[in-house]
């Protein structure tokens, strides 16, 4: 007896049908899944890696990127959208030390993490630029407390060091004033003691304020900063050790 052929597209259908019920039936969730993207954390300003000049010598002399310094004066806040009399300044290619009955400061702080620890002589070297007023010898204050313009203060903005948000100070050494710059050299200040207490960790590193003698005659004492556009210029830590 003969038997029929097997119907194929019969089958094919039979098993299409069964395999969709049974993929309806299998619970879906009311969301489609999310991936979570992670973006990779944000890094920290590179470290200005010291210059050695010689066996027993290094040059710490950041720039825009890595450098910290900044001017800041009690009255006149450098911009038009607040009134004067709350005082700011400006971070720029300069650090003004002066003023004409009125105050202005400069602070700088260099990072010290990669420098010797202990110094044979170690001096800060700004370079003035400009003396105006016959100039005004200076104070070097030490900086007691953290202070950064760019993520803390008070102020409209954070392009400038507003004048109520300038960090404790306190007078270095005690007493002392150091004599006015001269125009077009370089000005360099002895801090040996100051930075071996840096490094030893006596006393916390939060850099120098710069602060006036006279200020009611114009007088001015303005140096390059980090900011400045030739290299050569720009603040630096002179290390012997």
């Amino acid at each position: 007896m003969n038997r029929a052929a097997p119907n194929y597209a019969a089958l094919l259908f039979v098993t299409l049908a069964a395999t969709a019920l049974l993929i309806n039936r299998i619970p879906r969730p009311d969301k489609e899944p999310t991936v979570a993207i992670t973006s990779p954390p944000l890094q920290p300003p590179p470290q200005k890696i010291p210059t050695f000049a010689s066996p027993s010598q290094c040059v710490l002399q950041p720039g825009p990127r890595d450098g910290k310094d900044i001017w800041t004066t009690t009255v006149l806040p450098y911009t038009d959208r607040v009134q004067r009399g709350v005082g700011g300044g400006l971070h720029d290619g300069r650090l003004r030390v002066g003023g004409w009955g009125d105050w202005y400061y400069s602070l700088i702080q260099f990072d010290l993490a990669l420098m010797p620890k202990s110094a044979k002589s170690a001096t800060l070297c700004l370079y003035c630029y400009n003396i105006s007023g016959g100039g005004t010898p200076l104070f070097v204050d030490l900086i007691t407390q953290p202070w950064d313009w760019q993520t803390a203060g008070t102020g409209f903005d954070k392009e400038r060091l507003w004048w109520k948000d300038r960090p404790g100070t306190e007078l270095w050494p005690p007493g002392t004033a150091f004599s006015t710059p001269v125009q077009g050299q370089w000005y360099v200040l002895d801090i040996t003691s100051l930075y071996n207490a840096w490094q030893k960790g006596s006393v916390l590193n939060w850099g120098v304020q710069l602060r006036p003698y006279f200020n009611l005659n114009n007088n001015f004492d303005e140096f390059y900063s980090s900011n400045c556009e030739d290299p050569k210029l720009r603040p630096k830590l002179v290390v012997e050790f």
